[in-house]
């Protein structure tokens, strides 16, 4: 799975809107939660927050306020999922 997520390389593409990359990731995503979630819930849980990291990589590549400050992505994104929690496939199973 992390091979799956090392091989996406969308940091780089920083043209696509945030909803753009979640129906792009979405088919993914819900894939390996339907077949990883019900034998591996703890480690399915640690990958999607490796997934989430990410994502806020790509935000800072994206947005010029988010660049160089961790923390405002974290909130930036945190915001983003309480207005939008089921734009991401995981953002229900994780957070939900």
């Amino acid at each position: 799975m992390g091979d799956v997520i090392r091989g996406w390389r969308f940091p780089r593409l920083s043209e696509l809107s945030l909803d753009d990359l979640a129906r792009w990731l979405n088919p993914t995503i819900r894939g390996c939660i339907n077949y990883y979630g019900s034998f591996y819930p703890g480690l399915l849980k640690r990958f999607l927050w490796r997934l989430d990291h990410r994502i806020e990589k790509w935000a800072c590549k994206k947005f010029r306020h988010l660049r160089g400050s961790n923390n405002r992505s974290l909130k930036w994104l945190a915001r983003y999922r309480a207005h939008h929690p089921s734009l991401f496939g995981h953002w229900e199973f994780v957070y939900g």
